[in-house]
């Protein structure tokens, strides 16, 4: 397994590894062929994490999905993990474009990710949130299951 997957690994089994920290730049006006460029980059990288990522994850977490957003005047691609959702984007007007992305918070930012460990480090936090939620609705449907099961028995004093 590569170190990524085993930092996958790690957060899937939630166990309480620190996260790094998703870093962004301002993002620049590019040229639309210099911006193209980045962004494919970024998105042949999120494939690679994302295969990577789902060969790691067990059924404790949520599989990872990548989908592209097509649309006129965006390049976009969304990844997923459960119910969590992050969007890398470049929109492109004229001779220009501006990357930009929506974090796992559902806020966009007028910023960019600086580097291939920001990907990393993003497909790592949607893999922690999707496994939070799956052991919170676990729970949520144990003790649900708990009280079902309690319902009509006698209670002692």
């Amino acid at each position: 397994m590569t170190e990524f997957m085993l930092r996958v690994a790690a957060v899937a089994a939630d166990n309480g590894i620190d996260l790094p920290a998703v870093g962004v730049v301002d993002a620049p006006r590019r040229s639309v062929p210099s911006a193209a460029d980045r962004y494919v980059s970024f998105r042949a990288l999120a494939e690679q994490l994302v295969s990577e990522a789902n060969s790691a994850l067990g059924p404790q977490a949520a599989e990872l999905v990548l989908e592209d957003d097509p649309a006129d005047g965006y390049l976009s691609f969304t990844l997923r993990a459960g119910d969590a959702a992050t969007t890398v984007a470049t929109q492109i007007a004229g001779a220009v474009a501006v990357a930009s992305f929506t974090g796992i918070d559902g806020r966009p930012h007028e910023t960019e990710l600086a580097g291939r460990e920001d990907l990393e480090a993003l497909v790592l936090a949607l893999v922690r949130e999707a496994t939070r939620a799956r052991s919170d609705r676990r729970r949520q449907g144990e003790a649900a299951m708990t009280t079902l099961n309690n319902q009509g028995k006698p209670t002692t004093t």
